[in-house]
């Protein structure tokens, strides 16, 4: 095995939220996703509260996790972050010298 845990896990969420029945209001238990996966659930914990940094999840107290889905306010704010960042890079690509490559 040449991938971390941290990546194993992450490539099995992503690809079990891609081909699985995932929509939102979908609950997400550790246990079964750690079984699903092969992995120990502190592996499973440890990954859901990093990405539910993303807003897509929410945990629940005593019930595991929700998924809440790709909201609208999800994609406003995806769309403000673009737009500053393409502002910004146009703004730094027009002070360019007329010599750059």
């Amino acid at each position: 095995e040449t991938t971390s845990r941290a990546k194993h896990v992450e490539q099995q969420f992503m690809e079990w939220m891609l081909r699985g029945d995932t929509r939102p209001g979908t609950s997400i238990n550790e246990l079964e996703l750690a079984r699903q996966f092969g992995v120990a659930t502190n592996g499973i914990r440890e990954f859901l509260i990093r990405f539910s940094r993303f807003g897509l999840l929410e945990k629940r107290p005593n019930t595991g996790w929700l998924f809440k889905g790709f909201t609208e306010d999800f994609a406003l704010e995806l769309f403000e972050i673009r737009v500053m960042f393409e502002l910004r890079s146009a703004h730094l690509f027009s002070r360019q010298a007329d010599t750059s490559p």
